[in-house]
């Protein structure tokens, strides 16, 4: 790898996996050797990084800015080493992301469709939201607040009994959790005193007062949150893809034009440690002047270099969404394969009852039953000509659940095959 870079910008390395590509005119090409050239900077002040596929480590190229061109071989380039781009814009937004990797999430799409009927969104809520209750108690103590209130909260989400009880006990959790912020402080070095605000010293609420909403946020405190939750943002989106979850199908965030309800329902239960980091960070650290700059409507925005070292914070919440977003696709999944049961036992019923009634008049769907080696939890099969199947006399048993197997050349029960696969890689 070889590099240029000026003294007043940080070097353009991979750090952690993460390479951060901050300011105008950023470009990403492939050139004639097979390497990437990178390059960033403002004005004049350039800075530029060739890498090649082999050794590089780069895991997560983080975009910071609008400003700029990335060409269809470097988008290659990335997926071919199995790196995923992600683009942050300045006041946090998740503006584009890439999956490095395929996916085949079909059968835990419809298990996703399916869980507004049959409960289990009101099951997932309540777990996402136990686990973020939990995480915040742990810094209520920590800011040494009174509990009595938020522990009866905690109390009531188990007995909740429907998707808006459970986001009634988060919006009154969240009333008592960040007035508690109000005492945290963030230190500034003794001459950049007299340049800042005062308002910038502590972190009066969680909404903007310009917008009375997170976004827009006016104190640094809550510009490093909003950033960090972008961060945060862009790793789930990357799990979920990973599982072959869909993102706009959300169970506790409503469904929304332009956002994915899924990824911010996965992200609830890591919340708590992004403030813990940001807590941490508070306390360790003392700020300059130039970390933030506030712009004409006062709006508080986080500048380099402090940017760059906050999104190599991916690798650690990459590792805590990952067994979150597992979790979710395999509950999906037993979801779908417990419906197929339930499907293939009522269906095994109806037939006997169908078959102990005579008479040449009956419907011939009704005379031919779905195979039970292929339970679906929809009717489509169902309204397609019927054909007669010739089943094996003797059907060998499924290794894994011993259930019989009634497909020719198969080993495993049609429910014991997602398993299997994964077994045998």
């Amino acid at each position: 790898m070889q590099q240029q870079s000026t003294s007043l910008y940080p070097p353009l390395q991979v750090r952690a996996g993460v390479l951060v590509v901050d300011g105008f005119g950023i470009a990403l090409r492939v050139l004639n050797r097979g390497k990437l050239r990178v390059e960033d900077g403002i004005g004049r002040q350039r800075r530029a990084l060739t890498l090649d596929r082999a050794g590089c480590g780069l895991e997560r190229l983080v975009l910071i800015g609008r400003a700029g061109y990335v060409t269809l071989e470097a988008l290659a380039w990335l997926r071919a080493i199995g790196a995923a781009l992600v683009q942050i814009g300045r006041d946090g937004e998740v503006l584009a992301h890439s999956v490095p990797y395929g996916y085949d999430g079909h059968p835990i799409r419809r298990a996703q469709a399916l869980a507004v009927t049959n409960g289990l969104d009101l099951a997932i809520a309540r777990e996402l939201i136990a686990d973020k209750l939990d995480g915040q108690r742990r810094i209520l103590v920590r800011l040494g607040a009174d509990l009595r209130e938020f522990d009866k909260l905690r109390a009531a989400l188990a007995s909740a009994d429907s998707i808006e009880r459970v986001r009634v006990i988060e919006g009154n959790a969240a009333v008592m959790y960040f007035p508690a912020w109000r005492n945290v402080r963030i230190r500034f070095r003794e001459r950049d005193i007299a340049r800042i605000s005062t308002k910038w010293l502590r972190c009066d609420s969680r909404a903007s007062v310009l917008t009375g909403a997170p976004r827009a946020a006016t104190s640094p405190i809550n510009a490093m949150r909003n950033y960090l939750f972008a961060c945060l943002e862009s790793e789930a989106r990357l799990a979920l893809l990973a599982q072959g979850l869909d993102l706009t199908m959300g169970v506790l965030h409503a469904d929304q034009r332009n956002r994915d309800s899924l990824a911010l329902d996965t992200i609830e239960p890591v919340r708590a440690d992004v403030d813990t980091f940001l807590l941490d960070l508070l306390e360790d650290r003392e700020f300059t002047a130039r970390d933030f700059g506030e712009l004409l409507n006062g709006i508080c925005r986080i500048a380099a270099p402090l940017t760059h070292e906050l999104a190599l914070t991916l690798p650690h919440w990459r590792e805590r969404l990952r067994p979150i977003a597992a979790r979710l696709a395999q509950t999906f999944r037993e979801s779908l394969v417990n419906k197929g049961a339930a499907s293939r036992s009522l269906s095994t019923k109806a037939t006997n009852r169908r078959r102990s009634v005579p008479g040449p008049g009956r419907s011939p769907l009704l005379a031919t039953p779905r195979k039970e080696s292929q339970p679906r939890p929809y009717a489509t099969r169902a309204w397609r000509t019927p054909t007669v199947e010739t089943r094996p006399a003797n059907p060998i048993a499924c290794a894994i659940c011993g259930e019989p197997v009634l497909k020719r050349r198969r080993r495993h029960y049609e429910a014991c095959m997602p398993k299997a696969r994964r077994e045998h890689g």
